[in-house]
């Protein structure tokens, strides 16, 4: 195990080897967070997208519906005499 040593102090030169490892350690935890945040992001993206087409969906099937009705009120209505 890595012991403590008088180039621990502060001002003093970290060992290289222990140093490297640190900044290995460092650069995987901001490139994690960087990837969990473009994720979310994504995610997020993914859920705008899925509510935009359902919107679009339902305005669809409005627009529809009042085409029939107006088909069906452009039908010629017969009375029986």
């Amino acid at each position: 195990m890595w012991e403590k040593t008088e180039d621990d102090l502060p001002g003093k030169r970290i060992d290289g080897d222990f140093r490297d490892r640190v900044f290995l350690r460092c650069r995987i935890l901001m490139s994690n967070g960087t990837w969990r945040r473009e994720q979310e992001e994504e995610e997020e993206e993914e859920e705008e997208e899925e509510e935009e087409e359902e919107e679009e969906e339902e305005e669809e099937e409005e627009e529809e519906e009042e085409e029939e009705e107006k088909e069906e009120d452009a039908e010629p209505k017969v009375y029986p005499h």
